[in-house]
Order: structure tokens, then C-alpha cells, then sequence
């Protein structure tokens, strides 16, 4: 007898592909009124005109699961309340959660400020510009999204950054703004001065590229990272100091359809110059494609992947401020008083009036985000942080 053996085809449907997109968007946040005042000086003064392209930069990021967005703005610093209003703004319009939302600053010495800094007070009317730019970059971003490819590499340069921050002899130690003799560690010493014995801390010289492309292998977007800390701009410029030159200079060399950003790494101890040695000039353009000669070689070793996994995470630190005892605040508040609303002339002033403020909030919070990309972790920290600080942070990484 003949067994009959019943055959069942059973049609399954292939599991949907993972699929990475990206998108990116470039603003204009050049000012538009002329004279208007530059931030990054111990006191205030004034520019008359834009040089280079000044802008800020959207970077949005989705892996079918997590979206986040990624800005980086040629500014000095953003206060923390127009962060969050633009956060908040973009939010409304694309979906994105503030909490998905990483915005940086350049540190460019030589643009209009959106806070007080120093001697400096801030621009009203450019920081409305400026958050409007910012919100528009990030919604420019999110529709701009597309399948894409993504890959990343770090690169060490250590000729184009060097600690800013010396130590003195302890038979040479120095006067601080309040007449104390304190100083034993000082920014800039000069050229081979034989006052200092070495630099304070460590270089971090990673240069690191987070690259895209479209599904077809265009060029889309690039994020490079350095710890520098400026070049500076001669004369009343406006001017997003090296960043812009070297996105200029990424894009001829790699495409005129990318979006190319540098963002600032943790340099507030580093700085261009090698006080070791003796000086050399330098200008924005002349560093900025040094640097990016350095950045396209790394640049054409990156492999791609069509899918990277994409998460982000925040948090906030309470810290407490070091505050002036009664005697200097009481001095303080006395030099506030003379200058009776007028700006500060001299870095005692600028000192008086810094510690009025410290008193007046001895609490701050600060947000710190973490962002990952396949393996690639990208964190984010308020202002000006020591190139150990970045170096202790990847040493801890997983």
C-alpha cells in the first residue's frame, strides 16, 4: 500500500531590511547690521563686516528605531535657555524629542554674542537670528532624511594642536586679576620663555570623521571633531575663524553636494601654537588646509556600512560655583557700582563684575549628552573643557 505524504508550502515573508538614513541642512547665521559687536575678548569690540561663510549645521541621523539630530554653529557659545527654545521649536515641527538633540558651538572668537562673555555684553536682536537659524537647520535636516551609508575613523595629529597652558617657575609666579600672588599656572607664555618650565597638562590630538553617504555612494554630510582652540581673525571680522575655510576646503576636496562641519573638541587648554619652539605665523587659511589635508587622507581609508545602530542619552549635573569671600565680593560690588552700567575697560573690571555674577548664581546645571553610532560615541560637555578631560573620557569608553 502506497503512503501518501501530504507536501505544505508555506510562503513567508522576507523580514523588512534595516535601513539607516541621513540628512543635512547648512544655514547663513552671518549677521546682517553693521557695526555689531564681536564676542571672545576680554573686552568688547566691534566688527564691520562678515568674512567666509558663517553658519550652523544640522546633522539628522535615524536607524528605523532612534532619530536624533546633531548641530554645529559657528558662535562662541549658546546660552542654555536658547538651546532649549530652539530645541523645543524644532521639536514641534519634526517630531524629534529636545532630548534627541545634541547643538554645539564652533567657539569662533570673532562672531556676535548670544550672551554676556566677559567684557562683552550680549546682541539681542543677532541671538533671535540666530535661534531661528538654528531651528530652521534642524527641521532643514529631518526632511531632508534619505537612505544613506554611514562609517567613521579618528586620526592622531599631534603637529596641529598643543596645551596653551604653562607652568611657571615657582620663583616666577604671577600677580591675578585681584592683586594675589597666585599664578602659577598661565595661558600663552610666550615662545620658548625661560619663566615656565612645560606645558600644564596633555594634547589630545585625535581628529576624528563621521561620514555619510547617500544608498549610492555620493558624498551626503561629514562631522569632523579636533581639540584646537582657535586661530584668530586680525581686524573688525566677523568670521567663523578656521572652521569655515576647512568645511570649504573638505567639500572641493570630497564634493560641492556635501555638508561638511568641524565641531570643537575638548580644547580649552589646547591651541595652535608650540610655545616649545620658536614662533611661526599662521592665519585661518593657512591652518585650515593644513588640517584638512590631514582630515581627506583619514577620510579615504573610511569603510561604510549600510546600518549602524543610533541611540542618545542626556543628563543633568548640579555643580556648585567657587564663590568670593565677603572681602573680594564687597570689592567687587564697589567696582560694579563706579562703572555705573558702563561696560569695563580693563580685565580688573571685567574680574569685578565676573565675580558679582558667581555670587548672584552659585548653582549651575549642565546637561551632558552622549550620542552612539555603531561603535562611535560622541559626548557632549559645556565650555571649554581640558584636553584630559576628553582623553579620561575615551580611556573609560566601552
Amino acid at each position: 500500500m502506497r503512503r501518501l505524504v501530504p507536501i505544505l508550502l508555506v510562503c513567508v515573508s522576507a523580514l523588512p531590511a534595516q535601513v539607516f538614513r541621513a540628512g543635512a541642512y547648512e544655514v547663513d547665521v552671518s549677521p546682517t547690521k553693521f557695526p555689531i559687536l564681536l564676542s571672545g575678548s576680554f573686552l568688547a569690540r566691534y566688527g564691520d563686516r562678515a568674512e567666509g561663510s558663517i553658519c550652523a549645521r544640522a546633522l539628522a541621523l535615524d536607524d528605523g528605531t532612534n532619530r536624533v539630530v546633531l548641530v554645529v554653529s559657528d558662535t562662541l557659545m549658546i546660552p542654555r535657555d536658547l538651546a532649549d527654545r530652539a530645541k523645543l521649536r524644532a521639536s514641534r515641527a519634526t517630531g524629534v524629542p529636545p532630548v534627541r538633540m545634541l547643538i554645539s558651538a564652533t567657539h569662533t572668537h570673532s562672531t556676535p554674542p548670544l550672551m554676556g562673555a566677559l567684557g562683552t555684553p550680549e546682541e539681542p536682536e543677532y541671538a533671535r537670528l540666530f535661534e531661528d537659524r538654528l531651528v530652521e537647520a534642524i527641521e532643514g535636516a529631518v526632511k531632508r532624511l534619505q537612505p544613506a551609508r554611514v562609517g567613521w575613523t579618528v586620526t592622531e595629529d599631534f603637529d596641529h594642536t598643543h596645551c596653551r597652558r604653562w607652568i611657571l617657575r615657582s620663583d616666577h609666579m604671577r600677580k591675578d586679576p585681584f592683586g594675589d600672588l597666585t599664578v602659577r599656572a598661565h595661558m600663552h607664555p610666550g615662545y620658548q620663555n625661560p619663566e615656565f618650565v612645560g606645558p600644564a597638562g596633555p594634547v589630545d590630538p585625535d581628529l576624528s570623521l563621521l561620514s555619510m553617504q547617500t544608498a549610492n555612494g555620493e558624498p551626503l554630510a561629514l562631522l569632523a571633531n579636533y581639540s584646537m582652540h582657535y586661530v584668530g581673525v586680525p581686524g573688525r571680522l566677523a568670521s567663523a575663524d578656521y572652521y569655515g575655510p576647512f568645511v570649504e576646503n573638505m567639500r572641493r576636496k570630497i564634493g560641492p553636494s556635501l555638508v561638511a562641519m568641524m565641531s570643537q573638541g575638548t580644547s580649552g587648554d589646547q591651541h595652535w601654537m608650540d610655545y616649545s619652539r620658536p614662533r611661526v605665523e599662521m592665519n585661518i587659511q593657512k591652518y585650515a588646509d593644513s588640517l584638512a589635508e590631514v582630515a581627506y587622507r583619514a577620510y579615504r581609508k573610511i569603510q561604510y556600512r549600510s546600518w549602524a545602530p543610533v541611540a542618545m542619552r542626556e543628563t543633568s549635573l548640579k555643580l556648585s560655583r567657587r564663590l568670593p569671600d565677603d572681602k573680594r565680593l564687597a570689592w567687587a560690588k564697589a567696582e560694579v557700582a563706579r562703572l555705573g552700567g558702563k561696560p569695563p575697560s580693563n580685565q580688573p573690571e571685567v574680574y569685578a563684575c565676573e565675580q558679582v555674577y558667581l555670587a548672584a548664581s552659585p548653582v549651575r546645571e549642565l546637561v551632558l549628552q552622549a550620542v552612539r553610532i555603531g561603535e562611535l560615541g560622541i559626548t557632549a560637555i559645556p565650555n571649554e573643557v581640558f584636553g584630559i578631560t576628553g582623553l579620561k573620557i575615551k580611556a573609560q569608553s566601552p
